[in-house]
């Protein structure tokens, strides 16, 4: 993502921006999930724990050749979910249109 990791950690650790993201694979997208923030390792955190559990996690890492890029992973578990529900690319999609809002927010 070409932003400082500073920046893009920023905002992803706003509480206020948190559901975008916490609820990649929910079938409802309007709960709030609260997020454990480690500052250090640049790493965020959550869990929702409703009728469809999600756990996730989201860290980042500067560019090894330029600080101004940040390389970003999340992870997303969906624990009573079977391999083959048929969402899995559906899952993928939400992931990749939260990282895609995110890159569009801290540019």
């Amino acid at each position: 993502m070409e932003a400082e990791p500073a920046r893009v950690f920023g905002f992803i650790s706003d509480p206020n921006n948190g559901q975008m993201f916490t609820n990649v694979g929910a079938r409802r997208s309007n709960e709030q999930v609260p997020v454990q923030v480690d500052a250090a390792a640049q790493r965020i955190e959550w869990t929702s724990d409703t009728t469809e559990p999600c756990r996730g996690a989201m860290w980042l890492r500067g560019g090894d050749a330029t600080p101004e890029i940040t390389e970003v992973t999340m992870q997303v578990d969906l624990p009573n979910r079977p391999e083959d529900d048929g969402r899995g690319e559906e899952v993928l999609e939400q992931m990749q249109k939260a990282l895609e809002e995110i890159r569009r927010q801290v540019r």
